[in-house]
């Protein structure tokens, strides 16, 4: 937060392998012909740095034909969900503190 355009300028310069990827992703996502989200209709994204400098990206899609809650089933919209966000928990053996 409290870099100006110049610091960021050289943290990108100094990562560049990190730069490309970003926009590749980016590109793939919003203008590739797979569409793997679909038809985008808007987009936001920030890239941002932690403390050590390494970039993350904060990100929100809006896709053409995306499922409104209270307009169809719960079951509708949670199917649209799962088709894009998974997730995992580690068994007790792998990792007893995040497990269930």
């Amino acid at each position: 937060m409290n870099m100006d355009d110049k610091d960021k300028c050289e943290v990108l310069k100094s990562n560049p392998v990190t730069a490309v990827q970003s926009r590749l992703f980016f590109k793939l996502i919003l203008q590739g012909p797979a569409r793997p989200l679909g038809k985008m209709k808007d987009y936001f994204y920030r890239v941002e740095f932690q403390a050590q400098g390494a970039p993350h990206i904060h990100c929100l899609f809006l896709i053409e034909d995306a499922p409104r809650f209270g307009t169809l089933s719960n079951e509708q919209v949670i199917s649209f969900i799962d088709r894009y966000v998974s997730g995992t928990l580690p068994n007790e053996c792998d990792d007893p503190e995040l497990s269930l």
